[in-house]
């Protein structure tokens, strides 16, 4: 079959599912390949004859000018966004979900970080307004809206993770009724791919390598990406 599942090392997390071949066989994934993905997924499709349409259309907006698409599908759980990515000088393209990404906030006195972990144990919990971006750009992941850690060896990092999970559109608050934003109402831990963590750009060199041992003892077992400061 053309679609592939990439299995994590991480245990208990949800396969990644993608196709890579050529744009002809990417219009011609038979339905009912479609329907079983998505259905093993948990995420049953509202309407596969639209999705062919769509992925259809999609494929012929991709060209060497605008090599990426973002492509939204209906699950009876919600919105998946995927990103279509074409490689011009194969003619190859790629196709797979799209992350979401969430700033996490932070209360108390250790900040967001309590919060990213108590999110790694228990899972995401949203509420009813905007919570999420998509970006074409994963490199972009990072930059959602977030607060800082306050004290000890995190002070002055945030976050954000990246979220496999569908969602749904909400009313941005002091919005118009055009201007929608991105909710997603919650997330097993198994359905978060990956945590960006943004250095405080005021540390020394010397800190920057404590605080990544640190993470990486703490956050044993889970994607992270680390962004320093320029310096």
């Amino acid at each position: 079959m053309p679609i592939k599942k990439r299995v994590s090392q991480r245990p208990g997390f949800t396969p990644f599912v993608y196709f890579k071949g050529t744009t002809y066989r990417a219009k011609r994934i038979p339905s009912a390949e479609l329907e079983k993905q998505f259905l093993t997924a948990g995420y049953p499709l509202t309407d596969v004859k639209k999705l062919r349409t769509d992925l259809a259309d999609a494929i012929k907006n991709l060209n060497n000018r605008r090599p990426t698409y973002l492509l939204f599908v209906d699950t009876q759980k919600g919105k998946m966004a995927f990103l279509l990515r074409l490689f011009p000088k194969t003619g190859k393209i790629l196709i797979r979900q799209q992350p979401a990404a969430h700033g996490v906030t932070g209360r108390g006195r250790l900040g967001s970080f309590v919060d990213l972990l108590k999110i790694l144990k228990e899972g995401f919990r949203g509420n009813t307004l905007s919570n999420i971006e998509l970006y074409h750009e994963r490199r972009r992941m990072a930059w959602p809206i977030k607060e800082r850690s306050q004290s000890g060896i995190v002070a002055g990092d945030s976050y954000s993770i990246e979220l496999m999970e569908a969602f749904s559109n909400v009313q941005s608050p002091n919005s118009n009724e055009t201007d929608l934003g991105l909710n997603v109402q919650k997330a097993d831990p198994s359905k978060i791919l990956r945590i960006n963590i943004v250095l405080d750009e005021s540390a020394s060199e010397e800190t920057i390598e404590r605080k990544i041992s640190y993470y990486k003892e703490r956050l044993k077992g889970w994607s992270v990406h680390f962004i320093k400061p320029k310096k």
